[in-house]
């Protein structure tokens, strides 16, 4: 099974864990599919589905003999590009109001439905394949003094840092890319934008759920360059007395924009005015005293995350600029677009 965001948004995700636990059949999620609420160590739970790259679950969801698809989106951001064929036999759609089956289609056919029959009559089976194979070994991170900080050595320290009923809001670009390999605590809220890939999206998005939902600690992860375009609403969020932690990945350019010309050029309209953004968190305030800091190495980071702990038990915001070097993108990101280009060689 794959599995996607609509399955949380509509209340289904214990009955799609009932059920895995239940038929034996194992099941992954899209980077949005993370936002059901998926227990991550679930005996069945094999991992995240990563849109055009290689690896142990793409394999898995890809050779499967019979794919049930829950809620998914169809986007390339999220699923691929051509990523599966619709038509085959093998792959059953089940979207929240409606089934397809290879050129046939079953409205008014809801997924809660279809789950709690199969929940009934599909019996318990042992698969060939353990969901061992396809996770990844989490290795500790330990920060190395005076070394500058890059993509793939920040998303792993980022997973550390992540707890338990986060709320994480994620921009699009190398943003998503890096957080799609993060493994999720439990009852982490996944946030972000694929369908109409709109970027400057997760400020005001970061405002709404901490609105929604003061109890819980929000994260916001964002480019500099989407960060730009509604930087404004951290004033409102200041505002609010709202104290989310906003990590600002700051390389000067839309890197993601960079990455993607099959050329090789970088152009100059992909280059950003660069802000000391670390002191907004104090200009657009003159009444709270939120946290700003910069960074650049792994010592600094470790030691802004603990100052930012601490800072959140005061109810305080934090923002940490984090100085990345230009042309310094996720590997899984780098992976993708080799594939992509292969392809269209």
């Amino acid at each position: 099974m794959l599995i996607d965001s609509p399955v949380g948004s509509y209340h289904l995700t214990e009955l799609v864990e009932s059920f895995a636990l239940k038929s034996g059949i194992p099941f992954a999620a899209t980077f949005t599919g993370k936002s059901a609420f998926l227990d991550q160590t679930h005996p069945q739970y094999l991992g995240t589905y990563q849109a055009g790259m290689e690896g142990a679950v793409n394999q898995l969801i890809e050779s499967a003999d019979l794919l049930l698809r829950l809620g998914i989106q169809h986007d390339e951001t999220n699923n691929g590009r051509a990523a599966f064929n619709l038509q085959s036999p093998d792959v059953v759609d089940l979207q929240i109001n409606s089934a397809a089956i290879a050129a046939s289609h079953y409205p008014n056919v809801t997924l809660r439905d279809v789950l709690m029959q199969l929940s009934r009559h599909v019996p318990h089976r042992e698969f060939a394949f353990s969901s061992q194979k396809a996770r990844t070994t989490s290795v500790p991170f330990e920060p190395q003094h005076n070394t500058p900080i890059k993509q793939d050595r920040l998303w792993q320290r980022f997973g550390d840092f992540l707890q338990s009923d986060d709320v994480l809001v994620v921009e699009l670009g190398t943003c998503t890319v890096g957080a799609t390999g993060v493994s999720m605590p439990a009852r982490t809220r996944i946030v972000t934008q694929c369908t109409w890939e709109a970027i400057g999206y997760t400020v005001p998005a970061v405002l709404g759920t901490h609105l929604a939902a003061r109890s819980r600690r929000h994260l916001l992860v964002v480019g500099d360059g989407a960060f730009q375009m509604t930087a404004q609403e951290l004033s409102t969020i200041l505002r609010q007395g709202l104290d989310p932690i906003i990590f600002l990945l700051h390389n000067s350019h839309y890197e993601v924009e960079n990455a993607m010309r099959v050329d090789g050029n970088e152009m100059h309209y992909n280059e950003l005015q660069s802000w000391n953004y670390h002191q907004l968190a104090t200009i657009f305030t003159q009444m709270q005293k939120p946290l700003g800091l910069c960074v650049t190495t792994e010592s600094e980071l470790e030691t802004a995350l603990t100052q930012a702990a601490q800072a959140q038990t005061e109810g305080r915001c934090v923002l940490i600029e984090v100085m990345l070097a230009p042309n310094d993108i996720p590997s899984q990101l780098a992976q993708s677009l080799n594939l992509l280009e292969q392809q269209q060689k």
